[in-house]
């Protein structure tokens, strides 16, 4: 293409001026459609996001995250040749150690190295996920529409932080994605093959979570009600789906597994009138994380959202946040807080960019007002696939995918009900593919004729930057505390002769305490009874000595009389605090190390955050 015809009306640019100028009049300047067509694919965009996203946070410490040390015992254990497993682990794993048992004897074998073989998982789960998309989505579907469906998954903080662990989701993740996506192949094509493989992956998925089990469930509603409609009773195909799954599920009752003599997990937690209420009351806590974590995908249709729609909605918005303020937001909890993750333990307020009075009010209006309109989105959706049930052409594929995100969350909500368990974490493998539902649905519903024009594409992508700000923001300042702390815990063992007496957050001491055992037997407790600390690895914030305009705002309002009467900054929901720990700023004196780092969420504030520690004696 020749210089634009604007620049060519201007006097400079005139064939009578300089040579120069008449040079320019043959550039030719390369269209944006001339890039090679693996530059515009979604996948690649996503792809080269997330990486940068990982360079950014900077996850190569040599430590645990949340519960993966059990997991790391367990896969130094299967390369031993002990393959039993201990009482302290719920999910089955089995084929995810194996899997961990291959990456490190070419890898070496740390906590960093299996995190990196969770990371290539987790480009696969992204590779399925695009593979399926394009299989849902009609092919008039924009680029743009997949690419930001592929980010929203990303950028979902649960997703991000266990892609940086060695916790199961992603690795369940991946085999299911791909046993999903050849189960629509199947539809489509009806090659038998297909089908065999897709319950074989299912079933492996069952290895790593027992979430598996919805997929063989889904699968076979879908193929009854097929077969139901066109009244072809097709006995070969059901024999098919189900007996590879059943025979590996068979096959994993026999893999051996300590459990106490009398009690199974669920028969421990006896089912209560009283346990039912106090689940169901948390229920409505997983509003917010629905809102923010789909903000992205309601957003982009916001445009065609009648305007009287969004009026109710603000208004309404208005009148409920408080519900989720006085909450702290994110009440369910366990790995997302606004103020950090895994800040369930030893919560410390701070005034940080996130942990303030203003900007968590804000989020409680955003995240009420997005979850409104998301209810009109969810109507809309809701109509045309009843309306869909109805005909004999019912779409076979969004049915398979309607059912798998109806199983993963319903499996939860019920497992709840009966081991009293209910956290954030137990979603991570529903809101992926809640995700893709969302996305398939906005490229069929007509909501979105076309993404062309800046507004159009504006609100979502706002809505995606902001959700990636916080991830990143919050994974960074996770993984270069967490590093720092262990590096001091293990300091102090050396210099003290200590094992367990080494306070470093309540991951450091149960990974010191069962690693000691070789005998999956021998493991009775995660944390031995009677212990105490001698040595405290803490975190301390200081303030500078001259705060900006901003943080002198913050700090204005977090000590407000009129904020803290009516909107008083809420604690992480239900923070507990281990027995002998205390802050940091009480053993000034006594500190044997203390080491400052760069985290975003307090030194864009100017302040400065600190990784100390201290030994006490008798």
């Amino acid at each position: 293409m020749k210089l634009p015809a604007k620049l060519k009306k201007m006097k400079i640019f005139q064939k009578s001026q300089n040579p120069l100028c008449r040079i320019l009049h043959k550039v030719k300047i390369p269209k944006t459609s001339s890039l090679p067509p693996i530059l515009k694919n979604p996948l690649t965009i996503t792809l080269a996001l997330y990486i940068l996203a990982i360079l950014l946070v900077s996850p190569w410490g040599n430590h645990a995250v949340n519960d993966d040390w059990d997991f790391y015992i367990h896969t130094r254990l299967f390369s031993q040749g002990i393959f039993a497993k201990n009482r302290l682990i719920d999910t089955a794993f089995v084929l995810q150690g194996l899997l961990g048992i291959l990456w490190t004897k070419l890898f070496g074998f740390s906590f960093l190295s299996l995190r990196i073989l969770t990371i290539l998982f987790s480009f696969a789960f992204l590779f399925g996920a695009y593979k399926t998309l394009q299989k849902l989505q009609p092919k008039k579907t924009k680029k743009t529409l997949t690419a930001l469906t592929l980010l929203t998954i990303i950028f979902n903080p649960l997703f991000f932080t266990s892609a940086l662990s060695y916790m199961t989701e992603i690795y369940f993740l991946t085999f299911a994605i791909w046993s999903l996506y050849l189960f629509l192949h199947y539809l489509e094509k009806r090659n038998i093959t297909h089908l065999l493989v897709a319950s074989l992956l299912a079933g492996a998925s069952l290895y790593i979570r027992q979430f598996g089990l919805v997929f063989l469930i889904a699968y076979f509603l879908v193929l009854a009600h097929d077969q139901f409609h066109t009244k072809k009773f097709k006995w070969k195909e059901l024999v098919i789906l189900v007996v590879p799954f059943i025979s590996l599920l068979f096959l994993y009752t026999k893999w051996p597994q300590y459990v106490e003599a009398s009690e199974t997990r669920i028969l421990g937690n006896p089912v209560d009138l009283e346990n039912f209420y106090k689940q169901i009351k948390m229920y409505p806590y997983l509003i917010p994380y629905v809102a923010f974590f789909l903000s992205p995908l309601v957003y982009v249709a916001y445009k065609k959202i009648p305007v009287k729609v969004k009026w109710i909605s603000l208004v309404a918005a208005l009148l409920i946040f408080p519900l989720f303020y006085q909450k702290d937001i994110f009440a369910v909890g366990n790995v997302f807080y606004i103020e950090g993750f895994y800040t369930k333990s030893d919560f410390t307020h701070w005034i940080s960019l996130f942990d303030n009075i203003p900007f968590k009010l804000g989020l409680s209006v955003y995240l009420s007002f997005t979850f409104l309109l998301g209810v009109y989105l969810f109507i809309d959706w809701l109509e045309g696939f009843i309306a869909s049930c109805c005909r004999k052409d019912f779409d076979l594929q969004m049915l398979s995918l309607s059912l798998t995100v109806l199983g993963l969350f319903g499996v939860v909500f019920v497992g709840s009900l009966l081991t009293s368990d209910f956290y954030d974490r137990y979603f991570i493998a529903a809101f992926p593919f809640l995700t893709l539902l969302v996305g398939v649905y906005l490229s069929r519903s007509g909501l979105l004729v076309d993404l062309k024009g800046f507004y159009a594409r504006s609100c979502g992508f706002i809505a995606l930057s902001f959700l990636a700000i916080v991830t990143v923001f919050l994974t960074w300042d996770f993984y270069t505390e967490e590093e720092l702390r262990w590096k001091l815990g293990y300091k102090f063992q050396e210099e003290h002769n200590l094992v367990t007496n080494v306070f470093v957050r309540g991951s450091f001491t149960r990974y010191m305490h069962v690693g000691r055992f070789d005998n999956p037997a021998d493991v009775m407790e995660a944390i031995p009874g009677g212990l105490n600390y001698e040595c405290f690895v803490q975190k301390d914030v200081i303030e500078p000595e001259n705060p900006g305009i901003l943080l002198s705002f913050l700090n204005r309002t977090e000590n407000s009389r009129t904020f803290n009467y009516f909107y008083k900054n809420p604690e992480v929901f239900e923070n507990k605090a281990t027995a002998g720990v205390e802050p940091l700023e009480w053993h000034e004196e006594d500190f044997s190390y203390k080491n400052s780092y760069f985290s975003p969420i307090y030194s864009l504030l100017g302040k400065t955050p600190v990784i100390g520690g201290y030994c006490v004696t008798d």
